[in-house]
């Protein structure tokens, strides 16, 4: 549902901008899936990135079973964007800005999941009072078993801070302040939003981290050391500290000094669109199966069948006005069966018996 959410809305940004659809559908693409990929690579040390990429079964099956974290997707995602801006007919930085919104909200949802599931659940409350219930079976009340916080057998986990409904809050405040300041902010230079969210974001995970339990956080929850020093709090936190200080010290300078640093302005793409529709589905047809869950899959095969669509219209076009109007349907059905071929997410069925002579096709996957 997040990542539902993320693409209506930055579907419902372009509309809103004018971006031309030949290009915006490109960079959400790209950006989707940079976000879905980069939340499981932030795990994995660079020198297995390209072998996870590659198609590593069993890589791709313990990064699949894990920890995700967004911090490694937004990195991820904000990487493909400015590697892309400007190939796709982006001039200016403010398209920057038409990711900071749909992120916020996204997380909120996210949010909701994580206190269904139970994952980044935070240390247990001293009085009790004020705080979420874990039964056996879930992430706290493991943690807390292992470190003797419990007995065996019992009903229930100690009541946990609940961080998860603060993170909730921040994402859904961060969101709310942006839509409130859109007036204000219209004067900004073109990327002066995004660093503004992402800043407050980093800022408010900071201090959400305080009551974070360590046992619950995947990603450098070990105390970070300097000098032979550890200092205080998890080594994420530091980490975050440090991006809040950037990005809102960037936000800062850009509205200080008041000059935009260029226009939000869209020019002729060329074939590039079309390069990077193809590239996207050669990446995604190279991922190992169980690399993306069925929404992920279901989602980015949404969009880049529109990236397809929208570049074999903009070839018949090419082509000539005196084409009948409905061209586009045959080439269609070749194309979405391609698709669905390339981003199939489901293993290759293992043949033990003698072959038959039916071919069925079910959510992309040929079978006989």
């Amino acid at each position: 549902m997040a990542f539902a959410l993320y693409v209506g809305l930055l579907l419902a940004q372009g509309y809103r901008r004018g971006y031309a659809w030949r290009s915006w559908l490109p960079l959400v693409a790209a950006a989707t899936l940079a976000l879905v990929l980069g939340c499981q690579l932030v795990f994995l040390a660079p020198a297995d990135w390209l072998a996870w990429l590659g198609g590593d079964v069993e890589l791709a099956r313990t990064v699949a079973g894990g920890p995700r974290s967004v911090v490694g997707g937004a990195a991820f995602s904000l990487g493909a964007v400015l590697a892309l801006r400007r190939a796709l007919g982006f001039r200016g930085w403010g398209v920057l800005d038409a990711f900071a919104g749909p992120l916020c909200w996204a997380l909120a949802v996210q949010s909701v999941g994580c206190v269904l599931v139970g994952c980044c659940w935070g240390e247990p409350t001293a009085t009790g009072t004020w705080g979420l219930l874990y039964g056996p079976g879930t992430p706290a009340y493991a943690a807390q078993l292992a470190q003797g916080l419990l007995g065996a057998g019992a009903p229930h986990a100690l009541p946990v801070v609940p961080t998860q409904f603060y993170h909730l809050l921040l994402c859904a405040g961060t969101g709310l302040a942006l839509h409130l300041l859109r007036r204000r902010a219209a004067g900004w230079p073109g990327g002066s939003r995004y660093l503004l969210a992402m800043g407050l974001l980093c800022l408010g995970r900071w201090g959400i981290e305080f009551w974070r339990d360590a046992a619950g956080e995947p990603l450098l929850a070990a105390p970070l050391a300097l000098a032979g020093y550890a200092l205080p709090g998890l080594g994420l936190q530091w980490l975050l500290l440090l991006e809040a200080a950037a990005l809102l010290g960037g936000w800062g300078w850009l509205v200080r000094r008041g000059q935009p640093l260029g226009a939000d302005a869209l020019v002729p793409a060329g074939r590039t669109p079309a390069l990077v529709g193809l590239g996207l589905l050669a990446a995604t047809a190279r991922l190992a199966p169980g690399t993306l869950s069925l929404p992920e899959t279901l989602l980015l095969q949404a969009l880049l069948l529109a990236v397809l669509l929208a570049e074999a219209r903009t070839a018949l076009r090419a082509l000539g006005r005196n084409l009948p109007r409905l061209a586009g349907l045959p080439l269609s059905l070749p194309l979405a069966g391609a698709l669905l071929l390339a981003t199939a997410q489901a293993p290759v069925p293992q043949q033990t018996n003698a072959p038959s002579k039916t071919i069925t096709l079910s959510g992309g996957v040929l079978g006989n």
